[in-house]
């Protein structure tokens, strides 16, 4: 094998990683994607309850724990580092939103990279399949 193809076959097995790298980012994006959308129909359910009201309070991994809504007005927002703050539920959605949409945004950048390399390795394995086929 000539120095030639030996270096398109690692061009190849790089390629190769950089896409499952990519593909495990999307499947990252996703999952906080579905997170988020959860969020927002809970926020919506919220807006249902009446302060006082009783309510199934998810805990995770579908466990829940029944009780009150004090507050339906406001909602404490993680913005990051360990810190919340207190937003109406108006602004809350207006964070959670942006979100959403920085992450369609993210998905897509994802998405057209992922194209670009497959596309990439499809010209590199055309290009090492006419070099085998020569020899």
């Amino acid at each position: 094998m000539d120095d030639g193809s030996q270096k398109k076959i690692f061009e190849f097995q790089m390629l190769q990683a950089h896409l499952q790298e990519l593909q495990r980012r999307q499947e990252m994006v996703a999952e906080r994607m579905n997170e988020l959308v959860r969020t927002r129909a809970a926020f919506e359910e919220l807006n249902a309850v009446k302060a006082g009201e009783g309510a199934l309070i998810p805990l995770g991994g579908e466990n829940f724990v029944q009780g009150k809504i004090a507050d339906t007005k406001n909602i404490i927002v993680g913005i990051g580092g360990g810190v919340a703050i207190k937003k109406t539920a108006e602004g809350a959605s207006e964070i959670l939103d942006g979100r959403i949409k920085e992450l369609e945004s993210v998905a897509d950048e994802l998405s057209a990279e992922v194209q670009s390399t497959i596309m990439q390795l499809a010209k590199l394995q055309s290009e090492l399949e006419a070099a085998s086929e020569r020899k």
